[in-house]
């Protein structure tokens, strides 16, 4: 479970476009954003001191590949 800060690593083979997106349990997007990643191996700590506690899908996005993460907030 995370409580303030979620640390995300992940691979950007080509420089390519980055941006995450944090979506609700109903299915509305709470916060999102482009990531300045540079080619390679990447590290993101993104601050979920806003979020309400609950369940939460995390969407990370590298060019035309989306993976998907599902988090629970204390």
């Amino acid at each position: 479970p995370a409580s303030e800060n979620l640390n995300i690593t992940f691979n950007n083979p080509s420089n390519e476009l980055t941006s995450y997106q944090i979506i609700n349990s109903l299915g509305q997007l709470v916060k999102s954003e482009e990531i300045n990643a540079v080619s390679g191996i990447n590290k993101q700590q993104i601050s979920l001191k806003n979020l309400e506690s609950g369940m939460y899908f995390v969407t990370i996005t590298v060019g035309d590949k989306t993976a998907y993460q599902k988090i629970n907030i204390q």
